[in-house]
């Protein structure tokens, strides 16, 4: 893998009356969010070869709009349910069990998760926004691997660009 794409779910709704935290969807905002970020994603990032994805409900809606967006089948998303609520190290583990042809990977989770993962693979701190949040929702996080054959370790990838829903043009 040479690129690695992660993204944590658009803004969900707290109040949508669903039974599970696994059940919750996202809100109107999530969903607007998620089709900008997915519009922004096509033009500023390399496409993904294959996509792995939490089946939370928040997950799967913001996924399938990234898919949508940028025209990707969503037979290329690996439902994986390691991915919900998952820490670093167990995200690692799928990330090691994904097809070694694949140059470009999208992973979209959650939080602390995705977070922390960032930290692992780069030994970099994502600054806060202005709402103090390194990583708020819908966040896009690029890491570079050089050379792709890298061992995803501690440090093994570079940090080259975090891209939140707030800091999109126009």
């Amino acid at each position: 893998m040479q690129d690695l794409l992660l993204m944590r779910h658009a803004k969900s709704d707290w109040h949508s009356g669903a039974r599970t935290d696994f059940d919750r969807p996202l809100n109107e905002r999530g969903l607007r969010n998620a089709s900008d970020m997915a519009r922004w994603m096509r033009s500023a990032l390399p496409r993904p070869d294959i996509i792995l994805c939490s089946p939370a409900e928040r997950t799967r809606q913001t996924v399938l709009r990234v898919c949508a967006e940028w025209g990707l089948e969503p037979d290329r998303i690996v439902w994986e349910p390691r991915i919900y609520e998952a820490p670093p190290g167990e995200l690692l583990t799928v990330l090691g069990e994904t097809d070694t042809a694949a140059r470009t990977v999208l992973m979209v989770g959650h939080n602390p998760g995705t977070e922390l993962l960032i930290r692992e693979l780069t030994g970099a701190e994502v600054p806060a926004d202005e709402g103090g949040k390194a990583v708020p929702t819908g966040t896009v996080a690029h890491i570079r691997f050089d050379p792709p054959e890298a061992p995803l370790v501690r440090g093994s990838g570079q940090l080259l660009r975090v891209m939140r829903p707030r800091q999109l043009p126009g």
